[in-house]
């Protein structure tokens, strides 16, 4: 099907215009765990790019890496993202509906 173009996105298998990125910077400093791929996706429209989502290709993982298997890491992975989802809330629909 064909793309779908979106204001931002989560996920792996990104791939990205070198000329997108203002001083080849990829995440700002502001980004934190399993947030990047927002600041990145306002980065790159801020530069003046498109984001599109090709639904239909496919990455292969061969290795992963996750916190699924220590408990109070995944714990704490948690509490830090859902942290930093409420600060990405804020920046996009407002103080008072980031509480809602």
């Amino acid at each position: 099907s064909a793309a779908s173009y979106v204001g931002w996105l989560f996920g792996t298998g990104i791939l990205i215009r070198r000329s997108a990125l203002a001083n080849n910077e990829i995440y700002p400093e502001k980004s934190f765990l399993f947030w990047e791929e927002y600041w990145l996706s306002k980065l790159i429209i801020a530069n003046g790019y498109t984001i599109a989502v090709l639904p239909n290709q496919k990455i292969v993982h061969h290795a992963s890496v996750s916190f699924k298997t220590n408990k109070e890491k995944l714990k704490m992975a948690r509490l830090l993202s859902y942290s930093h989802e409420f600060i990405i809330r804020e920046l996009e629909y407002g103080k008072l509906n980031s509480i809602a």
